[in-house]
């Protein structure tokens, strides 16, 4: 049984399925809606950084504007979207205490 292609993905040459980065550009709302998550766990930006395997600049960057301290733009979206959707997974375990790396 052939299993549906998952948005975004393509069949690599192994025949399995690989997610495509998501090409939308980091907007304002996505910058405004890291911020928040990350408060909202009462994560500073250092600790965020260190979670995220980023650098404090690029989390500045995230939160406030600015691309010199990532490859492309492409880059930025795809990092910043994988960071939102590990802080709305954190937010989830934050009450217990449970928030480790993301």
């Amino acid at each position: 049984m052939e299993l549906s292609r998952p948005r975004g993905a393509f069949r690599g040459a192994t025949g399995l399925y690989a997610l495509m980065p998501d090409s939308r550009n980091w907007t304002d709302e996505d910058a405004a809606r890291l911020k928040a998550l990350r408060l909202a766990l009462g994560w500073d930006v250092s600790m965020l950084a260190r979670r995220s395997a980023l650098s404090v600049t690029q989390v500045r960057q995230l939160e406030e504007g600015g691309d010199s301290a990532f490859y492309s733009t492409h880059i930025k979206g795809s990092v910043g979207r994988r960071v939102l959707e590990r802080l709305v997974a954190a937010g989830g375990h934050a009450a217990s205490g449970s928030a480790g790396a993301l």
